[in-house]
């Protein structure tokens, strides 16, 4: 099930020839996928970027909270996470690279959600945290509805073993088969 052009970008879908049919792709979520598997593999290298804030933004935490927060200290540091506190106070001076001031806040309200469950591993946590980032950085993604850059995008996202659905499950391909464009008439 290779697609091949000529591509149409509808919305937020690309819509493609295969052999057997149609296949229609969520370009924002197929981005979001392709950019957690680098998010991954970078992490298991090297901490990601991190960027320095002018201003800390603040977040006010709950006690327990703040100690999820803190136990997983050196995962939310090797993602690019820098902070200081003032009481419950979260003073973020530091975010990923890949996250803007607009999203940060929204992304490490996601990331508190899934630490008070408390049932996360080191492993889970830095999924977790890097399908976060994903979901984000992915937000700002600008569609473009140039041939080449679609075929990269295909090609790419094809290339990985997970490339049916988002780090969260969400699914990015459906496939109409010839069969079921036949019925439809």
């Amino acid at each position: 099930m290779h697609p091949h052009g000529p591509y149409i970008l509808k919305g937020s879908f690309i819509v493609a020839a295969i052999d057997t049919g149609l296949l229609l792709v969520h370009y924002r979520r197929a981005q979001e996928r392709l950019l957690y598997d680098e998010l991954m593999r970078g992490f298991y290298v090297s901490p990601l970027a991190s960027q320095q804030l002018l201003f800390p933004l603040e977040k006010n935490l709950s006690k327990q909270e703040k100690l999820s927060w803190d136990e997983h200290r050196t995962t939310l540091e090797r993602i690019g996470f820098s902070w200081s506190w003032e009481q419950e106070t979260l003073n973020l001076t530091g975010i990923p690279e890949i996250l803007t001031e607009s999203t940060v806040l929204s992304c490490v309200d996601k990331i508190l959600e899934q630490l008070q469950m408390g049932t996360l591993d080191k492993g889970e946590i830095a999924h977790t945290a890097m399908s976060q980032l994903a979901f984000a950085g992915s937000m700002h993604v600008k569609l473009s509805n140039e041939e080449e850059v679609i075929a990269d995008l295909l090609e790419r996202l094809f290339a990985h073993s997970e490339h049916q659905f988002t780090p969260n499950g969400k699914r990015i391909l459906h496939t109409i088969t010839n069969e079921d464009l036949i019925q439809l008439f």
